[in-house]
Parts: C-alpha cells; sequence; structure tokens
C-alpha cells in the first residue's frame, strides 16, 4: 500500500473514532442515568464532571487520580466509568497517530507493533479502574437492597409484634361482638314467639270462659229439672188434700141423712188453684 493509500485509510479511522465520540458519550449518559434511579432519594445524586482535557485522560493521570481502593462514592464510580472511556478514546486517537507516523519511518512494521503495545499497556492500565468502578456500583445496589429488605423486615416484625400484642384485646372485642350477636338474636327470636303466645293466651281463656257458660247452663238445667220436680210433687200432694176433703166432707154429709154426692164427683167439682212453684 502506498503512502497515499495508507493516509486515506488513517483518515478513515479518525473520521470512525470522531463519529463514535456522541455514542460514547451518550452510552456514559445513560449509565450515569442508571446510577442515579438506583441511588436512594434521601443521599446526594452523584453527577459525573465535566470531561477534562486529553492530558488530563492520560494513563498515569488516570492511574494517579484512581489509585486501587480510591473510589467510595456512587459519584466517584460513575465518574471513574465516563473518565476511562473517554481515556480510552484519546489512546485510540494516540494510536490512530503513531500508527500514521510511523509510515514515514523505516521499519514500519515494529513502529506500529511499539504503538500498539502502547495502546495495549495504556488499556490494560485502564482496566483495573473500571472494573473497580463497575464492582462499587454493583456492590452499592446490593447494599441499597439489602437495606430496604432490612427496613422491610423490620417493619414487618413491628406489625407482628403489634399485632401479636393486640391480640388478647382483639378476642375480647371479638367475644363481646359474638355475645352482642346472640342477645340480639335471643331477643329477635322472643319477639316473634311473643305474638303466638299472646294468641294461646286468648285461646285458652275463651275456652275457659266457654266451659264455665256449660257448666253454668248445665247447673241452671238441674235447678230447673228439680224445680218441675218439685211443682209436679205439690201438685200431687194438693190432689191428694183435696180427695181427702171431699171424703170427709162426703162422710159428713151421709152421716147428717142428705143425699150426698159421691166423693169423686165432689173431688171433681171443686175447683182447686194451687200455687206455682
Amino acid at each position: 500500500m502506498d503512502v497515499s493509500g495508507f493516509s486515506r485509510v488513517l483518515s478513515a479511522l479518525l473520521l470512525g473514532l470522531v463519529l463514535a465520540q456522541p455514542a460514547l458519550a451518550q452510552q456514559d449518559k445513560a449509565q450515569q442515568d442508571k446510577v442515579l434511579e438506583d441511588a436512594p432519594q434521601d443521599q446526594p445524586r452523584p453527577q459525573a464532571s465535566p470531561a477534562p482535557s486529553a492530558a488530563a485522560h492520560s494513563v498515569d493521570a488516570m492511574v494517579a487520580r484512581y489509585p486501587q481502593g480510591a473510589i467510595d462514592t456512587d459519584a466517584l464510580a460513575v465518574q471513574a466509568q465516563a473518565d476511562v472511556n473517554y481515556a480510552r478514546s484519546v489512546l485510540a486517537a494516540q494510536f490512530a497517530n503513531a500508527q500514521n507516523a510511523c509510515h514515514g519511518r523505516f521499519f514500519t512494521n515494529a513502529c506500529i507493533d511499539r504503538a500498539k503495545e502502547a495502546q495495549r499497556a495504556g488499556l490494560a492500565a485502564l482496566r483495573p479502574v473500571e472494573l473497580e468502578a463497575n464492582a462499587y456500583l454493583r456492590q452499592s445496589r446490593v447494599d441499597r437492597r439489602d437495606r430496604a429488605l432490612t427496613e422491610q423486615r423490620i417493619k414487618a416484625e413491628a406489625v407482628a409484634q403489634e399485632r401479636l400484642q393486640l391480640q388478647p384485646e382483639n378476642e375480647k372485642k371479638a367475644a363481646r361482638k359474638a355475645e352482642e350477636r346472640a342477645s340480639r338474636e335471643q331477643e329477635r327470636q322472643a319477639g316473634q314467639a311473643a305474638p303466638a303466645g299472646i294468641v294461646d293466651d286468648r285461646v285458652r281463656r275463651h275456652e275457659e270462659k266457654l266451659q264455665r257458660l256449660r257448666e253454668e247452663d248445665a247447673g241452671k238445667a238441674q235447678e230447673r229439672a228439680r224445680n218441675i220436680a218439685a211443682y209436679e210433687e205439690k201438685q200431687k200432694e194438693a190432689a191428694e188434700r183435696q180427695k181427702k176433703v171431699a171424703e170427709k166432707k162426703a162422710q159428713k154429709q151421709q152421716k147428717q141423712g142428705g143425699n150426698p154426692a159421691s166423693p169423686a164427683a165432689t173431688a171433681a167439682g171443686q175447683a182447686v188453684t194451687p200455687a206455682k212453684p
């Protein structure tokens, strides 16, 4: 490949890196937004600071800025991820420049290999920073989830303890309500049974009244029968007395020599009106 052809390839690579910058920035923004969403509401929102110059994103600057164990907040982890992505783009641009410079020298392949090795070493130096930032954010999400679960468990235990303390009182209230319902049911049943009892009492009193009337009628009938018997007995006694009086009168007249009528005619001719009973 001649120098002009290589230059076109190099220009295309640089153009690709420039075009890739918006996509890398959008990816960084999406990752930052996700961390912001996962962050608890009562803590400050982690925000990435503006991108510094390319010199500040050199490998040495990145290693010095983020030594092992330096990432201790969500905000710093998000910033480290953004810085690593930007540093990668700087390494890619540096490699493209070095590769372009190698084509004008002797031992081009060896020069390009040194550029590749420099890029590889830079990426290897950035990798621990990225891994530490990713691990910190993952652990932060796990910690927030564990805290949320612990708070839910504590609240559930508190509610259960409160229910356990209130259980005797709730049982007493339930027992009182059951007794009240049973009492109301008994009153309702008694109210329904009252009319039937009243009707039965009225029927009983009516039957007793009829029985007294029947007994009174029976007593009056017996009295009438006794009165009739007594009246007939008096009639019979009156007839006997009249008969005896007529016989005595006939005997008296016969002794005096008259022509007396027979006792039967004398008794029949006299009218005797007995007293009514």
